[in-house]
């Protein structure tokens, strides 16, 4: 796992264990079809510059993917819950792909990247406490219809956000000159 260059994960792996790629050199990885889930740590700290994870993904641990200080492009395949921490420190990511099914981003998920814009699904439910905080290259920002839960400190410290838009088939928040509003619910 320290040799550099590309890695192939076995096709009919389903399971990557905790640790498995933890200070891995490895420039690339490819995960099969089959792959379901990760465990925590598994890359930690690891070299990959590019994630795509396989559709049928389902889920991953916390801090399964951090401190990856080369990872610049994230496609989160199936997965539907991003757990803590589990982007945290990324400080070269700067294309993340959020697709339709994910529902849940922990606490300290995205903390630290490098992405200018961020468009969260329709589908997402909820992010953490400092789910996105201390991303100084982010300046766009839309949440989703379905986004009933912000955590505390979500956004701090993102000083350049200058632009926040919100799905207008939301239920619960609403944007006007600029600042985010939760609406009164009756």
């Amino acid at each position: 796992k320290n040799v550099g260059g590309s890695y192939a994960v076995v096709d009919g792996t389903v399971t990557i264990d905790e640790g498995a790629f933890e200070e891995a050199k490895l420039e690339s990885v490819t995960f099969p079809s089959t792959l379901r889930h990760v465990g925590s740590r598994a890359f930690a700290h690891s070299s990959v510059t590019a994630l795509s994870l396989p559709d049928a993904f389902e889920t991953m641990g916390s801090m399964a993917f951090w401190y990856m200080p080369r990872l610049a492009r994230l496609n989160l395949g199936g997965a539907r819950k991003v757990p803590h921490s589990a982007f945290r420190y990324n400080n070269a990511l700067g294309e993340v792909d959020l697709r339709p099914d994910l529902s849940e981003i922990g606490e300290g998920a995205f903390e630290e990247i490098a992405a200018s814009s961020i468009t969260l699904p329709d589908s997402v439910r909820s992010i953490g406490e400092s789910s996105f905080a201390r991303n100084r290259a982010l300046t766009e920002l839309h949440l989703g219809a379905s986004l009933a839960s912000i955590g505390n400190y979500a956004l701090a410290g993102d000083d350049n956000l200058a632009t926040i838009t919100v799905s207008p088939n939301s239920s619960v928040y609403s944007v006007d000159s600029g600042v985010l509003y939760a609406k009164l619910r009756g």
